[in-house]
């Protein structure tokens, strides 16, 4: 099931963006200076949107749900 909505820190449901999971991965690799490029940002992504679907398939996610499996994705990189 498509991830539409998400859980913020404060507690507000609000529509899920997966652009926002590709910004911060983005920020990430610049942080670290590690080189990546668009194709592997937009693979990335949707392992972590992949991974939120079968964890929460009839939930909405929190933000520390999907914090969590960006960095896992991240580590495995």
């Amino acid at each position: 099931m498509a991830i539409l909505e998400i859980k913020k820190r404060n507690g507000n449901i609000v529509p899920f963006d997966a652009l926002k999971i590709t910004a911060v991965m983005e920020k990430a690799f610049a942080v670290s200076g590690e080189p990546t490029d668009a194709v592997i940002l937009s693979e990335m992504t949707r392992a972590v949107v992949a991974m939120l679907e079968e964890r929460f398939p009839e939930q909405v996610p929190s933000v520390e749900s999907t914090q969590d499996f960006v960095e896992l994705t991240l580590m495995r990189s």
